[in-house]
């Protein structure tokens, strides 16, 4: 069932702090699905918002770095929305509202055993492939230190086939001399991904893996972490948060995955100043979030900038998704705000209880 609210007339109680997952990938688009919680909402550029209800218990969203997290995923074409319900994977199609559960494996823990959760990794650009892994709960969280035995790592499901693949992604020795999996960063093309792992000289090295093959080629290597990865439609080129951890600083970087040649798009900055950064749907411009200290003491509020451009201004944390190449969503503890960029003019708010 759907129910059509204008932004300026409703108000809801939601918590929206949780890191929103949406739909990002058409320049001409005029609606996103964003992920608040455990609930969806179809923004528009006109200011319309859509709630979509999925008839599945709602859990607590959690995350683990380079395997995924239990927030919904929509699809890039928004056709369906992978979703974590009781511990495994469902497939909600937005056309029929038909909902179908993928995995069975996932199961909470006992006396006896740790939990065998299920996370969402992410979507191939073109929606056919969704990345998913299985991995035990963290001991010391569940109680109980045993795993049960079952066959634990990422996983490829086609939706065209519903085919699940497994796939090994390549252990690097770090920098403790341990024999450990690259971690996910992103998808870089319909068969490959982009995998990260530091060296035993304490670099970082950038890896493409490809799914069909299982090869690995070496594409970069940087004295500073990746995060924030978003790759350019072409696959040609990606924007991403530089951490230089030694110094405690980080920036905005574009980084050719042809040549490795890196561009500086913004100065430094302490580490936890920026956040959450975005390409455009056309890959023209990028957002991000700048935590600046506020008038009162020990607090910050969040600006939101387009480049060199000052949106928006929160005094609470924010997130900001593209609905297309000239309007945003930004989505704070309070409210929804939408904006058109080139102008700055304020198109809706929907105040959140």
């Amino acid at each position: 069932m759907r129910s059509r609210h204008n932004l300026l007339a409703v108000s809801l109680s939601l918590s929206v702090f949780a890191a929103a997952a949406c739909a990002q990938n058409f320049s001409e688009r005029d609606a996103i699905i964003v992920a608040f919680s455990n609930k969806l909402w179809k923004i528009y550029a006109d200011g319309q918002i859509d709630s979509l209800s999925i008839p599945l218990p709602s859990q607590p969203s959690s995350g683990r770095s380079g395997i995924g997290s239990t927030r919904p995923a929509p699809a890039p074409d928004m056709s369906v929305i992978a979703l974590i319900a009781d511990y495994n994977l469902w497939l909600y199609e937005l056309d029929s509202s038909q909902l179908s559960k993928l995995t069975s494996v996932g199961q909470p823990y006992n006396e006896d055993f740790l939990a065998v959760k299920t996370y969402i990794t992410g979507w191939s650009p073109n929606s056919q492939f969704l990345l998913y892994a299985i991995a035990p709960g963290i001991a010391g969280d569940d109680g109980p230190v045993m795993k049960r035995e079952v066959a634990y790592g990422h996983y490829v499901f086609d939706q065209r086939t519903f085919v699940h693949t497994k796939v090994t992604f390549p252990k690097i020795y770090n920098h403790t001399s341990m024999s450990l999996p690259a971690t996910f960063q992103t998808w870089l093309s319909d068969d490959s991904v982009l995998l990260q792992a530091r060296n035993p000289r304490t670099e970082w090295e950038l890896f493409k893996f490809s799914l069909s093959t299982q090869t690995t080629e070496l594409l970069a290597t940087f004295h500073f972490e990746v995060q924030a990865v978003d790759v350019s439609k072409n696959g040609l080129w990606m924007l991403a948060k530089a951490v230089d951890w030694r110094k405690r600083r980080c920036r905005i970087v574009r980084i050719d995955l042809k040549t490795s040649k890196l561009m500086p798009m913004t100065e430094w900055a302490r580490w936890a100043e920026i956040q959450h950064v975005a390409l455009s749907p056309d890959d023209s411009k990028f957002s991000y979030v700048v935590r600046v200290p506020s008038s009162s003491e020990g607090r910050y509020n969040f600006r939101v900038k387009i480049e060199d451009t000052v949106l928006h201004e929160s005094q609470s944390h924010c997130l900001v998704n593209w609905i297309r190449h000239d309007r945003v969503a930004i989505m704070s503890n309070e409210e929804i705000t939408i904006l058109n960029v080139p102008t700055r003019e304020l198109l809706a708010t929907y105040h959140l209880d």
